[in-house]
């Protein structure tokens, strides 16, 4: 059984979400031919199951046999899981230390990052700039599954109370040693505002090095170029895009909206007035 859960629904009560549900689950067909329901208006099933087992995110499977929770994981696991409790090989005592270690090392692993992301905060407020900077750099390299959180905050830092200079010298070092992560932070420029040319130009160029061209990172490209005036550029990256969703639309009609392909192709229509303009 389907069962879904954490609909955002504000002050409503979760029924609201309903329609969306069963609109959704119209629209996938054959892809889910099994029974789906949704959450209660209490959230029983989010907050008595899922928060209690620890578990803050979906997707997410529970598999239960004779009145025992025998495994709680990501379905992607799920096959394999059910042949070993079809089997008889499934132990369960050694999957629950299993979860149990896991749970242990996630919690931890989480009252840490909240402890660092206080501490920086604690230094921005204190106006300790550099020091927030530091910490950023030092929990970067600590805490590596959280490593690109701290870089993006280092450069929101950066952005918010450093010169230009700074900005541009850490998106260089960065590029240098990580061009991934460089990329990603590029992108994030071009959703900020009131950003200088030169940091603009410098994030467009990454972007336009960066050997990855998904749909996000060529959109993130238009967004800068057009910022420049390179309007000719942003059109041409921004039609890439548009191609590029109509043809994953196809493919998966349920994850792409028409709404989304009318968005990029309004973006495309404004690009291409403003690149004729500017001839």
């Amino acid at each position: 059984i389907a069962i879904n859960v954490m609909e955002r629904t504000g002050d409503q009560p979760y029924s609201v979400a309903i329609p969306k549900v069963a609109e959704f689950v119209e629209k996938m067909g054959d892809k889910m031919k099994f029974n789906v329901v949704a959450d209660d208006d209490e959230k029983n099933m989010d907050k008595r199951w899922l928060r209690a087992a620890g578990i803050e995110g979906i997707p997410a499977t529970i598999v239960v046999k004779d009145k025992k929770i025998y495994w709680i994981g990501h379905p992607m696991f799920l096959d394999n899981v059910l042949k070993e409790i079809t089997n008889g090989s499934f132990d369960l005592l050694e999957r629950k230390k299993e979860y149990e270690k896991k749970m242990t090392a996630e919690r931890n692993e989480s009252n840490s990052f909240k402890d660092n992301m206080n501490a920086i905060e604690n230094a921005i407020t204190s106006k300790n700039y550099k020091e927030a900077i530091a910490l950023t750099d030092k929990f970067s390299v600590q805490a590596l599954s959280s490593s690109y959180v701290y870089k993006q905050r280092k450069l929101q830092i950066l952005l918010a109370f450093f010169k230009e200079k700074d900005v541009l010298n850490y998106l260089n070092n960065t590029q240098k040693t990580n061009k991934k992560d460089a990329a990603a932070l590029a992108s994030f420029i071009a959703t900020q505002e009131n950003i200088s040319s030169k940091t603009d130009a410098k994030a467009a160029d990454i972007i336009d090095k960066y050997g990855e061209k998904n749909t996000y990172y060529l959109d993130c490209l238009s967004t800068l170029q057009s910022r420049l005036g390179r309007f000719e550029q942003a059109y041409k990256n921004q039609l890439k895009v548009l191609n590029l969703l109509i043809e994953a639309r196809k493919e998966k009609p349920d994850l792409i909206s028409e709404e989304v392909i009318e968005s990029n192709r309004e973006k495309v229509e404004e690009y291409q007035r403003k690149a004729a303009n500017s001839r």
